[in-house]
């Protein structure tokens, strides 16, 4: 697994075996047995902690965990000491969340796990079907994560050995053992040691899903894998040749001004010629109408409407129990 991971990162071009001979990887008596990534001093001395057995799951995870590492060492390291670290959480269990999907990509399975292409191109539907089942589960248990810890922080006397079977029930569908009561929340490591952290795997799961969906429109084979961006490449590329823009032709290698464009016959009419158009004054500040996604589909930019949550429907679901107005535990008829 150690070398599959070196693998799929210099495909990228990125360098991770610095990483890997400084990283504690395999199972011992009395090591913690979690996985996590640690940048030791903002300097370049990025270790990984795991507990690697030759599994699907350990696979999953050693791409998760160097995926931050990637990350970390390629912070610019003339940024200010306290500017070396991820632009926000969210932003690292992204990169790290991308890089952990490819265990189930079949051009990774082919071209890096060895997997012969008929073989994974016959199980590829089956394997988009289970990762889309997998990531509805784990956004519920998300859910369930957050809403418990907000409303740990913001009730003390939360009854919580109570209330965390009350989401579990209403978000995962799970029943709660007859008669329990017991600190079952506790188990879970990230309330002390990670507290308010678990909504950046919910959000990465998000920007994740932008990013490779950006990455797979802009590569001319659609690959991510063993296709690493070419050097000095300019960080506005051109669309590929399969995917042209909405108003025609490749983008620009830089990107363009933000102003507004004559292209009206009035203006033409004016004798302006068509192209940048002077901005008047008190004008409202022009707003690019259409995207290009780099896949051939474009959108309209607008918008979207905010709704407030509303849990009254869900209120009562336990005896003491409200769910309106932040999850707040109020007490109930003979509590």
């Amino acid at each position: 697994l150690v070398d599959l991971t070196v693998r799929t990162f210099e495909g990228l071009g990125l360098d991770v075996r610095t990483v890997v001979a400084q990283s504690d990887l395999f199972p011992r008596e009395g090591k913690c047995e979690h996985a996590f990534c640690i940048d030791m001093d903002r300097e370049g001395d990025v270790r990984v902690l795991a507990n690697v057995e030759p599994s699907e799951g350990w696979m999953i995870t050693m791409l998760h965990e160097f995926g931050h590492a990637a990350y970390d060492r390629y912070v610019s390291p003339d940024l200010p000491f306290l500017l070396k670290s991820p632009a926000h959480s969210l932003m690292t269990e992204a990169v790290a969340m991308l890089l952990s999907r490819l265990v189930r990509d079949p051009v990774w399975l082919t071209k890096v796990a060895g997997l012969p292409a008929t073989r994974a191109g016959e199980i590829a539907a089956a394997v988009l079907r289970r990762e889309r089942l997998e990531k509805l589960v784990m956004m519920r248990w998300m859910l369930v994560m957050c809403r418990f810890e907000r409303a740990l922080y913001a009730d003390p006397g939360l009854s919580r050995n109570a209330f965390w079977w009350d989401l579990r029930e209403w978000l995962q569908g799970l029943r709660r053992p007859e008669g329990r009561d017991a600190p079952d929340w506790a188990a879970k490591i990230h309330f002390a040691v990670s507290p308010v952290y678990y909504q950046n795997y919910l959000l990465g799961e998000l920007v994740a899903s932008q990013l490779e969906a950006w990455l797979r429109g802009m590569s001319p084979a659609g690959d991510l894998v063993e296709n690493p961006a070419p050097r000095g490449a300019p960080w506005w590329p051109a669309c590929p040749a399969r995917a042209p823009c909405a108003r025609g032709g490749a983008r620009p290698a830089t990107p363009p001004a933000r102003t507004s464009t004559c292209r009206t016959s009035a203006a033409r009419s004016r004798g302006r010629p068509p192209g940048r158009c002077p901005p008047r004054a008190g004008a409202r500040k022009p707003v690019a109408r259409a995207a290009c996604r780099g896949n051939g589909s474009h959108r309209r930019d607008r918008p979207w409407p905010r709704q407030a949550a509303d849990f009254s429907d869900l209120a009562g679901i336990r005896p003491g129990v409200s769910f309106s107005d932040g999850m707040k535990k109020t007490p109930g008829p003979g509590t």
